[in-house]
């Protein structure tokens, strides 16, 4: 598939019957707090807020005011899928004409990353790898001036590993080739906003009205599986890159062993180290549970005689 054909977007999401999966992202809620479990936030002269069915990221005019709203995990990129970043975003008047402010939008970290930037009045589209960014304002789609008002745009940027498309108010501004998508490292990447500004002006805001990253299309794929011995300590990257953990299989119950109970822990990263998916006591457990969620990486330790275990993944 590839990215050069201008309309593919459009026959992914117009005509192709392709299920949309939601990775990372909410969309805000009237008069309650912002959702920590999703989101982290973070300002300095500024804040972040929900109200009114809107996020709302906004700073005074002092010099280096900054306020950012970041999802709490990643969303993970799949070979042969599509992620697309969706948001629809309106800046206050006096930053659409101010040039002391920065807003950035997109699937970003502070290192790497794909991501809108409006600098005053200019649009860029960005990729950063290893915190350098590298900005397009000369774009190859078929706008030539992005809208750059105080009124709500729907922005989207659709990526995978062969290509990247930055589209406005669903017009193509810009796309990179997979050679040109060298400038980024990961395409596991958080759902990110920030507001800033390099010099004094005057106050200005970021509104949000939808916010998320999805994933175009359902992974079906025959699962690869892993069988625990049964016993002993046992520590084992099941799998370095992204993926998917179906399920566990727990055919025979466990016992203590050495002086440790049977515990099998699931982990979302290489080396049994990281956040931990699940922790499960075998002794306690039988049966198949169900899990269908997405790991960066996936590794597995256990302690005890941990029983017949079976990891379903892909």
């Amino acid at each position: 598939m590839s990215f050069k054909s201008f309309n593919i977007i459009s026959r992914i999401r117009d005509v192709t019957s392709a299920q949309i999966v939601h990775l990372v992202g909410q969309a805000p809620v009237a008069s309650f707090p912002i959702n920590d479990l999703l989101w982290t936030t973070s300002s300095s002269g500024g804040e972040t807020s929900q109200s009114s069915g809107l996020y709302r990221l906004s700073v005074g005019g002092d010099a280096t005011n900054n306020a950012q709203m970041s999802s709490i995990g990643s969303a993970v990129y799949v070979p042969g899928t599509v992620n697309e970043f969706i948001a629809g975003i309106k800046c206050s008047s006096s930053s659409s004409s101010s040039s002391s402010s920065s807003k950035r939008f997109g699937a970003f970290t502070s290192t790497k990353g794909l991501f809108f930037q409006l600098s005053g009045s200019v649009l860029s589209c960005v990729t950063r790898k290893n915190s350098v960014d590298t900005s397009y304002t000369s774009f190859n789609g078929d706008v030539d001036h992005p809208v750059t008002d105080d009124k709500f745009n729907n922005y989207t940027i659709s990526y995978s590993a062969n290509g990247v498309v930055f589209m406005q108010n669903n017009k193509l501004i810009h796309w990179l080739d997979a050679d040109e998508l060298q400038n980024i490292d990961t395409l596991n990447l958080p759902l990110k906003f920030e507001i800033s500004n390099e010099q004094s002006g005057s106050p200005h805001s970021l509104l949000i009205n939808e916010a998320a990253i999805v994933r175009l299309g359902s992974i079906f794929t025959k699962p690869l599986f892993y069988t625990m011995p049964l016993t002993g300590n046992v520590t084992r990257t099941l799998s370095f890159i992204p993926g998917t953990l179906h399920r566990v299989l727990v055919t025979l119950a466990g016992s203590a062993g050495d002086g440790n109970q049977p515990v099998l822990t699931l982990c979302n990263n290489t080396g049994s180290s990281g956040q931990i998916i699940s922790t499960i006591n075998t002794k306690d457990v039988a049966g198949t549970l169900e899990f269908n969620i997405d790991f960066v990486a996936l590794s597995v330790s256990s302690t005890g005689n941990i029983g017949g275990v079976t990891i379903m993944f892909s």
